[in-house]
């Protein structure tokens, strides 16, 4: 018998590929360091995400901090501003009432003045009565 070339080269190429079949074939230390390099690799992505998470989460925490401090900056300047008007407001009210007040006072005291010049005006015309002469008075049965 004899074997064709195509025989041989049948044989050489199946007894490659067994070969190349059992080397493709892992041993469990090279199955354990590949899983080991996986895990890493999970792992360090696991990392990176989370990281990324919470520097982004950080930004966001202050970019809230800083627009709740501009808005309580605001509400500060604008209750200031508010109470200095109504104190203002306040002072002129006490100012114009002091005024009035003072005006008031001031008529008070006209009136009063007045009221006095005409009491000693009548005082004295009725002292002069009192000492003038008497007038004779008619006495019944004279």
């Amino acid at each position: 018998m004899q074997i064709t070339r195509a025989t041989k080269v049948t044989i050489v190429a199946l007894t490659l590929a067994a070969a190349a079949g059992a080397c493709s074939r892992e041993h469990p230390a090279e199955e354990a360091g590949r899983k080991v390099d996986e895990a890493v690799q999970k792992a360090k992505e696991a990392t990176a995400d989370a990281a990324k998470k919470a520097s982004e989460a950080a930004a966001s925490a202050g970019q809230a901090m800083q627009n709740a401090a501009k808005d309580a900056a605001a509400l500060s300047k604008e209750a200031a501003d508010k109470a200095a008007a109504a104190a203002k407001e306040g002072t002129e009210a006490a100012k114009e009432a002091s005024v009035a007040a003072a005006n008031k006072a001031a008529e008070g005291a006209a009136e009063a003045k007045a009221a006095a010049g005409s009491a000693v005006e009548a005082a004295k015309a009725e002292a002069r009565r009192a000492v003038a002469a008497p007038e004779p008075t008619d006495i019944p049965g004279e």
